[in-house]
């Protein structure tokens, strides 16, 4: 008894994750801090962000719609 071999148990889900998991877990963290800076931003910034997005309908958006659309993406 006293040599007995411990035996690990992992729960679901909290396995190592992958390569591809940990890059899409700093892409989201990176997401989610430009989201939350947004809010300082001048319009003509979020313009100017939402023109390189693409993002149909930015001239006439507001710096609140600006912020919306920017954080849907």
């Amino acid at each position: 008894m006293a040599h007995e071999k411990r035996r690990e148990m992992t729960l679901p889900g909290l396995e190592k994750p992958t390569p591809a998991q940990q890059r899409a877990r700093k892409e989201n963290i990176k997401k989610a801090q430009d989201a939350r800076r947004y809010e300082s931003w001048t319009k003509r910034e979020l313009y100017e962000r939402a023109q390189n997005l693409g993002i149909d309908g930015r001239s006439r958006m507001t710096k609140d719609e600006l912020i919306e659309a920017l954080r849907a993406r």
